[in-house]
């Protein structure tokens, strides 16, 4: 009986290290770019994992492609009378510049970027 409590005690605890692993990679964000990395494989392991049920049909890409191309085309209907939104008016070019610490910066104007930056502005183009 002994032996038996212990080795349930040890599958207990291997649970709940496993749960707790699971609720790590769950909720706490990775700030390093190989816990980043873990992280994200396992998120979508994660949202992959519930639909591993056995029985079911998996949907191939094929599948999918020749089902695409045996339905009818579907039109939508374009209405006659609709004219073409007018133009947005044309609103002042927006510039960027590197600061002190090599960081890009976005400004609408020359006005918003400071004096000693205004040089090595340059314009983005639209």
């Amino acid at each position: 009986m002994k032996r038996l409590t212990r080795s349930l005690l040890w599958t207990i605890l291997f649970l709940l290290i496993l749960v707790a692993i699971d609720q790590f990679f769950m909720r706490v964000p990775a700030h390093q770019p190989a816990l980043n990395a873990v992280r994200h494989f396992y998120l979508d392991f994660r949202t992959r994992l519930p639909h591993l049920v056995p029985g079911q049909k998996t949907t191939s890409v094929e599948a999918v492609i020749e089902r695409a191309e045996r339905a009818p085309a579907r039109r939508q209907p374009q209405p006659e009378s609709k004219k073409p939104a007018p133009a947005t008016a044309v609103k002042d070019p927006s510039y960027f510049y590197a600061d002190d610490q090599g960081e890009l910066r976005f400004a609408d104007s020359l006005d918003e970027i400071p004096k000693r930056f205004r040089k090595e502005a340059q314009r983005l183009e639209q």
